[in-house]
């Protein structure tokens, strides 16, 4: 899984958001909010991951369950999926 090309980290008071600036017919042509935990899988989503990867990152990182960190991955991920290439 990799980010699309054309999208950009920003923040804006106080908050950070993932933003479109492809300007392609078919993008997302907007910004979603993004949490620490969304922020953390973004930046992860950068460079090429496995989904697994994902989750090692996240259990080594917050140190919290295998279990929870799928919860949390899982939501992220649907949540930006237009946003992702397989």
């Amino acid at each position: 899984m990799k980010l699309k090309n054309g999208l950009v980290i920003t923040q804006a008071n106080g908050s950070n958001y993932i933003v479109d600036t492809s300007n392609k017919k078919d993008s997302f042509n907007g910004m979603i909010r993004l949490n620490d935990s969304a922020l953390f899988i973004v930046e992860l989503l950068k460079n090429d991951i496995s989904y697994q990867e994902i989750i090692k990152a996240m259990t080594d990182f917050y140190g919290i369950p295998e279990e929870t960190a799928r919860k949390g991955a899982d939501k992220v991920i649907e949540k930006l999926r237009f946003l992702i290439n397989d």
